[in-house]
């Protein structure tokens, strides 16, 4: 698309006044520029007098204490260094007395004093920091509003003009809103979400069409624009986003409109697989594995051990408390049976169960999920115990719940699948317990223990199976 680079750089100046915060490090543990989670003027207020309590310890120790002792300390280093190399005796007499010099001005009692001033100094900001007046959270903030300048051939150091912050107008030409003042964020915010907007609803009707069918309206979900794929039924996209605007953006609504329609409820016609090789015309169900997150929280639902509860703090432990850094080991994996989308999602590291299943890159944006099948994917499965111990407390629900073997398999297969059990799966599932109960039997091993162990197994097989996996 033709996007003129003052077009791109008026876009950057909006977000180029974003302010990161720091959570801390090894030597410097205090963390800056922590948001309140429900921030008001009069919250805001305290907020800018915590920080800067904390800035004025901070300015004294590198600007009072720091300046005083490297020096003098490197002025000392120097003597001790040039005392070792001169042998003559004239200039060991010097040196030495430059030595004494430096002790009496800046060694004994005085020294000892700064060095203490300074500890305190750093025990009294980290005491400070560690304690804020209200809960606060790492996101960013809104930092002096400023114009971007065109970066020459993307050179951060080569400053060409600055250019005004401002919208698209390759979207909507020279009319576009202007920005009168602050950063131009909520502007921005507001310019995307408008009902005649001519791109975000077709984007977001596009991606959930995508996410029932296998395959957007659009085939390029990443590009709507002239360089991107024509639509492949450009009238029914039109009339969802329009029907989608007319619910006041409700996804709840567009999901059922998608789900309760002709075409979704049809059957797959193997017999048209060769005219509608690509699916195109939706012949067929894309048969589509679910994503990791899907898995573990299947997983845990059917094992009866899924946490539903909504919000709350995220697993870290509070971040006053925290005592990690560069030099110390981070656990980025907490034990929780709350859904996946409250786990820990690290930027550089995946989760050892969810990257098995290609997870998003957290570096770009992903708008469609690799689907690779690997060896290692079945591997781990058969050998976590993660997923051992999710198959054991499903064996605990049908030994609990269910009084015979015939409907504990019944029941199994409508939790994990949502559809009866078959008679040839009956009659394969009885055959295998048949089989288990006469080894344990000649292995003259307890009853219970037995049972327990049957299930877990059975359960095992239900929990990593392909129909469980799969969405066809």
């Amino acid at each position: 698309d033709p996007i003129l680079q003052t077009d791109y750089y008026g876009l950057y100046g909006i977000l180029d006044s974003t302010t990161m915060p720091w959570m801390g490090m090894s030597v410097e543990k205090s963390p800056s520029g922590l948001v309140p989670t429900r921030p008001n003027e009069r919250l805001q207020t305290s907020a800018n007098d915590y920080w800067a309590k904390i800035s004025r310890y901070e300015y004294q120790i590198n600007n009072h204490f720091r300046p005083w002792l490297k020096p003098t300390l490197d002025e000392y280093k120097q003597v001790a260094k040039d005392l070792k190399a001169d042998n003559e005796p004239g200039a060991q007499r010097d040196l030495e007395k430059r030595r004494d010099d430096l002790l009496g001005r800046h060694g004994g009692k005085f020294r000892e004093l700064m060095l203490q001033g300074l500890d305190w100094l750093k025990s009294e900001k980290t005491s400070i920091a560690r304690k804020p007046p209200f809960e606060m959270v790492f996101a960013v903030g809104e930092g002096q509003p400023h114009d971007a300048a065109i970066h020459r051939r993307g050179e951060p150091q080569q400053k060409g003009p600055v250019v005004p912050r401002r919208f698209l107008q390759v979207v909507d030409g020279p009319n576009a809103p202007r920005i009168s003042g602050g950063s131009g964020r909520l502007e921005l915010a507001d310019w995307l979400n408008r009902d005649d907007h001519p791109l975000v609803p077709r984007v977001v009707v596009n991606r959930i069409w995508q996410r029932h069918f296998g395959q957007g309206l659009v085939s390029t979900p990443d590009n709507l624009g002239v360089r991107g794929e024509s639509p492949s039924h450009p009238e029914l996209l039109d009339w969802l986003t329009q029907q989608f605007v007319n619910d006041g953006w409700s996804l709840k609504k567009l999901h059922r409109r998608i789900v309760l329609s002709q075409t979704y409820r049809l059957s797959s016609d193997p017999d048209a697989i060769d005219d509608d090789a690509g699916n195109v015309y939706l012949t067929r169900f894309a048969r589509r594995r679910l994503e990791g997150e899907a898995i573990r929280d299947a997983m845990l639902a059917v094992s009866g051990e899924l946490d539903i509860s909504q919000g709350g703090g995220h697993p870290l432990p509070p971040w006053d408390q925290k005592r990690y850094g560069l030099n110390g080991p981070f656990n980025s994996e907490f034990e929780t049976n709350r859904r996946s989308v409250y786990l820990l999602t690290q930027r550089l590291f995946n989760h050892s169960f969810l990257g098995l299943f290609d997870p998003p890159d957290r570096n770009a944006s992903t708008v469609r999920r690799s689907q690779a099948d690997v060896p290692g994917q079945s591997l781990f499965l058969m050998n976590s115990p993660y997923v051992r111990k999710q198959a054991e407390a499903f064996a605990d629900r049908l030994l609990q719940d269910q009084s015979n073997n015939t409907d504990r398999i019944a029941w199994a297969f409508q939790v994990a699948y949502g559809r009866p059990v078959t008679p040839d799966e009956q009659e394969s599932f009885h055959a295998y317990i048949q089989r288990f109960q006469r080894t344990a039997q000649e292995k003259d091993e307890s009853d219970q223990s037995q049972e327990r162990l049957l299930w877990t197994s059975i359960a095992r097989v239900i929990l990593t199976s392909n129909e469980f996996f799969f969405v066809d």
